[in-house]
């Protein structure tokens, strides 16, 4: 048996049949307030089993997925950012001794730590995001 394609995302295929007016009129007196087809369709298949419809099954995330889920709203909900910003006002200030170069170095180190780790986290999301 040739498994028919699929029609407009549905399960199910146009077979046209045409009729005379008389016979279109009977049809649709016999099928009352039910569509034309569907009593056709209940007419001709009497002694088939009702088909159930399929629903799709949803995925579940994976327990990887779900952890990097949860790791990245805490990393955005941390005050990291705030952090941060403080540290470029104080640096803008002067009262942060930038030019310090072993300062300079931990602070260019943590920001890259930073980086990496919402880098990784959104890889590991599928994300897309653009690298500054």
């Amino acid at each position: 048996m040739v498994k028919e394609k699929r029609y407009g995302g549905k399960d199910y295929v146009p077979v046209s049949i045409r009729f005379a007016f008389e016979e279109k009129a009977y049809l649709q007196e016999q099928a009352g307030s039910q569509s034309l087809s569907g009593y056709v369709r209940s007419q001709l298949l009497k002694d088939v089993k009702p088909r159930k419809k399929q629903r799709k099954k949803r995925r579940k995330p994976s327990l990887r997925k779900k952890q990097f889920t949860r790791l990245l709203g805490i990393f955005m909900n941390s005050r990291i950012a705030g952090n941060i910003n403080q540290m470029a006002k104080q640096a803008n200030s002067g009262s942060l001794n930038y030019a310090d170069p072993e300062i300079k170095a931990k602070l260019l180190e943590a920001f890259k730590h930073v980086a990496d780790m919402r880098n990784a986290l959104y890889k590991e999301l599928g994300i897309k995001f653009e690298e500054e």
